[in-house]
């Protein structure tokens, strides 16, 4: 079970980098926001069942 969780997280990640990162359309933090908000709280998740927004630096 968790090998397979692994390859899914895997898969996320890979695919967005080549989608997104490269391309410049999002920024890592933004992106990692949101995957993180989507493997915490699903894909169904309500506006206040969401990870807060990563600081500023």
């Amino acid at each position: 079970m968790m090998e397979t969780v692994a390859e899914c997280v895997f898969g996320i990640v890979e695919h967005l980098t080549l989608s997104q990162l490269l391309h410049g359309i999002k920024e890592p933090k933004s992106l990692a926001l949101q995957v993180a908000n989507l493997l915490l709280y699903g894909i169904l998740a309500t506006e206040g069942a969401t990870t807060q927004e990563i600081e500023k630096e």
